[in-house]
């Protein structure tokens, strides 16, 4: 297949930091697939761009089978394309890399247009050494949760100067950083919620239960917690 495939990233709150390049991209292309059609037809609608669009999102196998053969024919008809989700950079924390990995061995070489991104926004305002750090993505719902937690919490002993970063709901940042904060009381945080938004706050501090409740339970949030040095 000698089409071109596009992974692009879009953004996560301001519409308007969309790049040039992404818009330029978006505008040439045959056919868009979206984690949401709803929320990138939107997007596409403010910027005036319309284009068949193709859902693809974390579904039973049947469903995403279905639209990776629309995807393919497309393809197979010499038509250029483009995957973009919801908020960001597409493969973070979501379900674009299965369909890069199902394009590969199609001889599809998928091309990044770089943009947005939750975590490398908050990255740019954080005030501790950044040359290593730990990204997590969601932490598990239920299975799995204490013993992530557990596990964060050996790596921040072990990496005096170093942190880790990742999205929490609204409905479970205080558990999440109270229980971060039970298992080690020397800990602070740099918080971002709703990040490029009307309403974007940053919050910085030691985790304390004063901290914590003072975190509005609603709006997105990015975390990143670290070591308190003297």
């Amino acid at each position: 297949m000698a089409s071109n495939f596009y992974i692009i990233a879009t953004p996560i709150g301001n519409r308007d930091d969309i790049t040039t390049r992404a818009m330029q991209v978006l505008g040439d292309i045959n056919f868009i697939v979206a984690e949401d059609t709803r929320h990138t037809g939107e997007l596409l609608a403010y910027f005036g761009i319309k284009k068949p669009l193709i859902s693809f999102r974390d579904a039973p196998v049947p469903v995403m089978n279905r639209a990776l053969k629309q995807i393919k024919g497309r393809l197979r008809k010499n038509e250029s394309g483009a995957y973009v989700t919801d908020a960001g950079t597409p493969g973070v924390s979501d379900p674009g890399w299965r369909l890069i990995s199902a394009l590969l061995p199609l001889g599809v070489i998928p091309i990044p247009i770089p943009g947005p991104s939750a975590v490398t926004a908050l990255l740019s305002v954080i005030d501790v050494p950044l040359d290593e750090y730990r990204f997590i993505g969601f932490l598990p719902k239920k299975k799995g949760y204490q013993t992530k937690i557990n596990e964060l919490n050996l790596y921040l002993r072990h990496k005096e100067r170093r942190g880790i970063i990742l999205y929490e709901s609204p409905k479970r940042v205080h558990k999440t950083l109270t229980d971060m904060m039970k298992l080690n009381p020397k800990l602070g945080a740099i918080i971002g919620r709703e990040l490029t938004k009307k309403f974007e706050t940053i919050y910085r501090g030691k985790l304390t239960d004063k901290f914590i409740a003072n975190l509005p339970e609603k709006g997105e949030y990015v975390v990143f917690i670290h070591n308190l040095v003297a």
